[in-house]
């Protein structure tokens, strides 16, 4: 009859703990606001350049977007050909969350980057009035040829 308690909590713990969703750094999801133009965008890497650019309406370093890149091509193992995009939140910790497959190429390879950008380390979050806020960005995954 001890046990039934006890049976009775561990069940309602593993419901709950199914309907949170986590972000790429196992932490809960925070609530408030995703600001998609920033002050100071998100950095992915170690960036120093400050020359900024529009990309989808959401500004972003360009070293930023290479080391994307570089990340994301460095962990596959087989070629990717065509455009993806990925839609995420950097979270005030750097996580990512709330990672979504905007555009997807002909052999529908947007899940294994989507799968590589849920497993990236954190970012640098993006800054607006001097505080840390959820930030929305856009990884664009596009094969660079430099023949």
């Amino acid at each position: 009859m001890k046990l039934l308690p006890f049976i009775i909590l561990i069940g309602i713990s593993q419901s709950i703990y199914g309907q949170v969703s986590w972000t790429n750094c196992n932490e809960p999801i925070p609530k408030g606001e995703v600001f998609s133009t920033v002050s100071l965008p998100p950095v992915f890497g170690n960036c120093t350049e400050l020359r900024l650019w529009d990309h989808d309406n959401t500004f972003s370093y360009e070293c930023t977007d290479l080391n994307v890149l570089n990340y994301l091509k460095d962990r596959l193992t087989s070629e990717i050909e065509g455009t993806i995009k990925i839609s995420a939140i950097v979270e005030r910790s750097g996580c990512l969350s709330g990672i979504k497959i905007i555009e997807d190429n002909e052999e529908n390879d947007g899940l294994t980057i989507k799968k590589l950008v849920a497993r990236m380390p954190k970012w640098k979050p993006g800054m607006l009035d001097g505080k840390y806020v959820r930030t929305k960005v856009v990884i664009l995954y596009q094969p660079l040829d430099f023949q």
